[in-house]
């Protein structure tokens, strides 16, 4: 949101700003949402820390509105109105916590029943001994009672050791440790499934399906300390579609929305699945390259840059985009190296757009594009 932010004050882009208005006002109802499920004393603390955030964004969007109004310079306007979000991060990385507490407490419930199944267990292979002698009417019974809802149960557990949530647990209607154990795995199940969908809702960006700008700087940060620990290269490349507002102005939302779609399949299809593809905000997009120096970025980006060129967009026509690289280097930091990936993407826009531009300025040529 930062991101998106900057730009629309140093732009003074009235329809960006408009579009960061209406994302406040679906967080602020989000918080409101969560909180009508039920949250602990935690759970609140952090909820407030993003609500904070996010009402000092709104009040910098009247500042800005005021100033721009003014005539004020856009710098001038960005130096006032900086917005630090680190509590909101925080706030996230709290209720992520807490999600997963609660998972583990689903855990202990399922572990507990199943060491009462194995007492159980040793218990029944006397009994059925014993009823073996006794009448074939009390084998039938504990094969209903006990054998197969325990072997059903244990089919459950390995579905879903393997990741399967879709299918049928076994009935919960009976009341004693079997179904004690049937009702913990359907709690384990539940569990699983909302961290599944929370997780998904707080790293995948809902339009394209690739990450979003929180989980791309999580994925960066690791990397980082893997290249400071190894010293393998690293380079990220910044992209952002050409002209995207006059697509929106001309053909419509659906189809600036359809246009989005359409550059992230053609790069996802480009990409190596080591590498970290994720929306920045707006039209921007952001790809992280391990292994990988400035040369070898430059050419990734030219490929990129090329096929989104000569794509026919069904209703956009051609889409041209522009591509910043830029290396990690000694000294430098997760901002630095996305600072400088930014700079290089706005050389490229001053120069003509539908090209890529390293740090330094230099033209994709000079990247080592033939190599």
């Amino acid at each position: 949101m930062i991101h998106n932010f900057k730009n629309a004050v140093l732009r003074q882009d009235e329809l960006h700003i408009t579009v960061l208005e209406q994302n406040i006002v679906d967080v602020r109802r989000s918080i409101e949402s969560i909180r009508a499920t039920g949250v602990n004393r935690t759970e609140e603390s952090a909820l407030q820390d993003i609500a904070a955030v996010i009402e000092t964004y709104a009040e910098h969007l009247t500042i800005a509105r005021a100033m721009m109004a003014r005539g004020e310079n856009a710098h001038a306007i960005d130096a006032a109105v900086k917005v630090d979000d680190t509590p909101a991060l925080r706030g996230f990385a709290v209720i992520n916590a807490e999600i997963t507490a609660a998972v583990g407490a689903g855990n202990r419930i399922v572990a507990a029943a199943m060491n009462r199944m194995l007492v159980m267990s040793g218990m029944a292979v006397g009994i059925v001994i014993v009823l073996f002698t006794l009448a074939s009417v009390n084998l039938w019974w504990i094969n209903r009672r006990l054998i197969r809802p325990m072997m059903a149960i244990v089919a459950a557990i390995q579905l879903l050791a393997e990741g399967n949530m879709a299918d049928a647990l076994p009935s919960r209607n009976q009341s004693d440790e079997i179904g004690a154990m049937a009702d913990a795995l359907g709690v384990f199940r539940d569990n699983a499934i909302e961290k599944a969908r929370l997780h998904d809702l707080a790293t995948t960006d809902t339009l394209t399906g690739i990450r979003n700008r929180l989980k791309f700087i999580q994925t960066l940060e690791a990397e980082i300390l893997r290249h400071q620990r190894y010293g393998s290269p690293l380079s990220l490349v910044m992209m952002d579609i050409d002209h995207f507002k006059r697509i929106n102005d001309t053909f419509g939302h659906a189809a600036g929305d359809a246009t989005l779609k359409q550059v992230t399949a053609i790069v996802v299809q480009r990409i190596r699945v080591t590498d970290t593809f994720a929306r920045w905000g707006g039209e921007e997009f952001i790809l992280l390259l391990p292994g990988e120096d400035a040369r070898a970025a430059g050419r990734v980006a030219e490929t990129l840059r090329m096929a989104i060129a000569d794509q026919d967009f069904s209703v956009a026509g051609r889409v041209t985009a522009s591509f910043g690289v830029a290396e990690f280097r000694a000294g430098d930091d997760e901002a630095g190296l996305c600072q400088r990936a930014d700079e290089a993407l706005y050389q490229a826009k001053r120069q003509g757009r539908n090209q890529v531009q390293g740090t330094d300025g230099a033209p994709a040529s000079s990247l080592d594009r033939s190599a």
